[in-house]
């Protein structure tokens, strides 16, 4: 007999091996429409072989002090005194401990949670329990920065938004906020003010919503929404939210430009937008990493480049080389260097600190150009690049060193290159692979050798020269 008939079903189930008829049950993406649609979980014991159901959810109490940021609720409500996270959401997986009925486990879309009390429930006491995830991780990482200043890492987060780390060792005190995301699929900051920081994401599991994007003045503690304004032309008829494009910005931050639909830009922080001219949609660009003036956007199927010396208002454009014949890729660049990149599909990506220095990058092929994408060079036989991103130069050297993950072919694992992508050598090994489930990466630009790695399911890992 399953426990009262509530939207959503059931994900967990653990049996209590030293008494029969013991078990508990968790429910899974409960949609609780009497309070807006939340997800709220929640997780019963039955004693009696499932005759009766008892809801322990109300009476158990979570203390998040190894994850201070699951305490969701004091983060927006001022007036809560020692706010206690939900149960959770996605519960998953239940399991009671065979060799100790008093303790259980469950798992959940942020962390696993455990207590060592659970029998209090059967007199109608209190439950207790702690994060249980000392080295465990559970989370995707979606997107990673790491600025010039500020903070060494910036992280965005899928379900629980993103955070900035002052200390790589501890866990960061709470998410972004105001407004709070659920995935956060895009980070961004202006090489020559790395103070202004852009994010995007999408609404939360929870109120309150207050918008998909946002911008910090102060790299990334506070942050301020914004929106395209009206619905976006292709946009996805999503009105002031993302839209389906990315917003891009100039190396002083001066310019948010906006590829959702018709190319457009703000140079107010996105209270006001204007089209772009000369850009064809769906040719998406770039920022100079040095030069605020200019933008780029590379049509490999043609080949030619579009390019801006205005801030992004006016484009032209004009025949490139170098490059090969048009292989099916088309207009569709991908922005940025860290995220994925499996397949065919080609990135353009611009080196930090130097203007006019540029990378076409594909699993299969890259390119370099140091005259503003006018010329290209082929860079012979590289690794089958998934994630590309610069860090600090080497020692004698004045060129950022290139890291890179690898997933495909039969060398998966993460590479440098010193000497401008010559030549690469593995920096991790066959003992530390983390399930080759790499999402992004981001070198240091302070640190030589450091590089932060973001997994699909494996939180974010951070190496330093060994020796």
């Amino acid at each position: 007999k399953a426990p009262d008939r509530i939207p959503g079903g059931y994900g967990g189930i653990g049996i209590d091996r030293q008494h029969p008829g013991t078990a508990v049950v968790a429910t899974y993406h409960r949609r609780d429409t009497a309070h807006g649609g939340d997800d709220d979980e929640r997780i019963y014991r039955t004693t009696d072989g499932g005759q009766s159901w008892n809801d322990i959810t109300p009476k158990s109490h979570r203390d998040p002090s190894a994850s201070p940021y699951l305490a969701w609720a004091g983060a927006y409500d001022a007036t809560a005194k020692n706010p206690e996270p939900s149960a959770g959401w996605w519960i998953a997986a239940v399991a009671i401990d065979p060799f100790d009925s008093n303790h259980v486990c469950y798992t959940t879309g942020a962390t696993i949670w455990n207590s060592t009390d659970i029998n209090n429930a059967d007199s109608g006491g209190d439950t207790h329990w702690s994060t249980w995830t000392e080295g465990i991780e559970e989370t995707a990482i979606l997107s990673l920065i790491s600025p010039p200043s500020g903070a060494h890492l910036i992280s965005g987060f899928g379900d629980i938004c993103g955070f900035v780390h002052d200390d790589l060792d501890t866990s960061p005190p709470h998410p972004f906020l105001h407004p709070l995301f659920a995935n956060m699929s895009s980070l961004d900051f202006a090489e020559k003010n790395p103070k202004v920081v852009i994010r995007m994401g999408t609404v939360p599991f929870h109120p309150p919503r207050e918008g998909t994007m946002a911008y910090s003045l102060d790299g990334g503690y506070n942050w301020k929404p914004f929106t395209l304004g009206a619905a976006a032309v292709g946009g996805g008829g999503r009105g002031g939210g993302g839209g389906g494009g990315q917003v891009i910005l100039s190396a002083d931050g001066s310019v948010f430009m906006s590829t959702a639909g018709t190319p457009r830009i703000s140079r107010d922080m996105g209270l006001t937008w204007t089209n772009v001219e000369g850009l064809p949609q769906g040719v998406r660009p770039i920022a100079d990493r040095s030069n605020p003036s200019k933008f780029y956007a590379l049509n490999q199927a043609e080949p030619t480049l579009y390019f801006s010396t205005d801030g992004g208002a006016t484009f032209t454009n004009a025949e490139v080389s170098g490059l090969p014949e048009a292989s099916g890729a088309g207009g569709g660049f991908v922005n940025g260097g860290g995220g994925r990149g499996g397949g065919g599909g080609y990135r353009l990506i611009a080196v930090p600190d130097r203007e006019g220095d540029l990378w076409l990058v594909s699993q299969r092929e890259l390119y370099h150009s140091t005259d503003g994408g006018m010329n290209f060079k082929q860079t012979p036989n590289p690794p089958a690049i998934g994630g590309f991103t610069f860090g600090k130069a080497a020692p004698n050297r004045d060129y950022p060193a290139i890291f890179i993950y690898v997933t495909a072919g039969r060398n998966p694992g993460i590479f440098r290159s010193d000497d401008t992508g010559a030549s690469w050598v593995r920096i991790n090994d066959d003992q530390h692979q983390w399930g080759n489930r790499f999402e992004c990466i981001a070198g240091d630009p302070r640190i030589y050798g450091r590089v932060y790695v973001g997994t699909n399911g494996r939180g974010i890992f951070y190496g330093d020269i060994a020796n």
